[in-house]
């Protein structure tokens, strides 16, 4: 039986968190033994890490420190597994090197680093490339752009997509939103490949046709580069003022109520390795507003609506049509519904074990193409 030792300590982080929570969780049943790296503020959010092995550490992300210190503490294993690119560079007992790259956002053109942070970004994730033995992504999306800024060869990829908790609000009774008009909504950062500027714009020239339609905004800005620009607009726009709002973080209770009551979800982000929100969207029957761009496309099939991102007034049609046609929006809800039962953890988890479980990492690398 193999030894997997992963580095689980940025369980509690938004983003890779989830992703490390729902693999860790599902560990219990992995056909090989489990050693995790983890820190004490996790175990104490998450009490079942304690069915496996800790090693506990507390350096910082992406310093010195840790990359001395967990070379160090990885014991003698068959595979070390860094579900994030900050891999570690020296040597270390593990005879294999597994990372995680969710995507290759730092070279796109939508990115918001300068060029010298592009340039380190670049030789970095070169590096943890050549360095690795194998790397899962979270789409054939990010796969491409891997080979394409970093020419590691394909066969050594796994696309494997998320899942969703389909039982995420299950024991939750929704808020319903404080709005007796019919609203629009987005979740997420508000980072600026996220495209909001546009998104408010469109929803401006709906207002300006006549529409009487509110937009949303849920979701936390703390820790981004946020997009201050979105909201410096709403507040000099007096056509916007009373129409837009931004919720800041809502709850679990908060954002049922959205996806119940909401004409439809508007996603109409730049740049994505996955997406959560428009799956999850679909889930509870509400119609998605999507990007036909990067991975968004491959992620939502035909089970979405899609507008051209770069196109204000495409968006602004978009908007119009579903709020409008309720032949598609139920054509929407039914097939967003059927669509997001695709993506389930327990399946992004049984499809990571089978690589791991290999005789050979790279062998029967496969493309992620089950969704079109």
């Amino acid at each position: 039986m193999k030894t997997l030792c992963f580095d689980a300590r940025l369980i509690l982080s938004a983003g890779v968190g989830r992703y490390i929570q729902n693999l860790a969780f599902r560990m219990g049943k992995a056909p090989f033994r489990v050693i995790l790296i983890a820190t004490a503020e996790g175990v104490k959010e998450f009490p079942w890490l304690e069915r496996h092995e800790i090693i506990f550490n507390h350096a910082a992300m992406n310093s010195i420190e840790e990359q001395i210190q967990i070379p160090r503490l990885v014991p003698k294993c068959d595979l070390f597994w860094s579900p994030n690119f900050n891999m570690p560079h020296l040597p270390m007992r593990a005879a294999q090197q597994i990372v995680t790259i969710q995507d290759a956002s730092y070279f796109s053109p939508h990115t918001q680093l300068k060029w010298h942070q592009r340039l380190l970004s670049h030789a970095i994730l070169k590096r943890v490339t050549r360095k690795a033995d194998h790397i899962f992504t979270i789409s054939q999306f990010s796969k491409d752009e891997l080979i394409k800024y970093t020419d590691v060869a394909p066969e050594k990829i796994s696309p494997i997509y998320l899942g969703i908790d389909h039982q995420q609000f299950s024991n939750i009774t929704e808020t319903p939103p404080n709005e007796t008009t019919p609203f629009f909504f987005y979740v997420g950062n508000t980072k600026p490949h996220k495209n909001l500027k546009r998104l408010v714009q469109a929803f401006e020239l709906l207002l300006k046709e006549g529409y009487k339609y509110r937009l949303l905004f849920a979701g936390k800005k703390e820790g981004f580069r946020v997009n201050s620009d979105v909201e410096a607009y709403v507040a000099q726009t007096p056509l916007l003022r009373n129409h837009v709002s931004f919720l800041g973080a809502i709850d679990d209770a908060t954002l049922l109520g959205l996806y119940t009551h909401a004409q439809a979800l508007v996603y109409p982000s730049l740049y994505e390795g996955f997406g959560f929100p428009p799956v999850e969207a679909m889930r509870f029957g509400c119609p998605a507003i999507v990007a036909r761009a990067g991975s968004i496309p491959e992620v939502c099939g035909e089970a979405a609506y899609y507008v051209d991102p770069l196109n204000i007034e495409d968006i602004a049609a978009g908007l119009k049509k579903v709020a409008t046609d309720q032949a598609l929006r139920q054509k929407l809800k039914s097939a967003g519904q059927t669509h997001a039962k695709r993506f389930t953890w327990d399946k992004c988890a049984e499809e990571h074990f089978e690589v791991i479980n290999r005789p050979e990492l790279n062998v029967n690398a496969k493309s992620c193409k089950w969704i079109l």
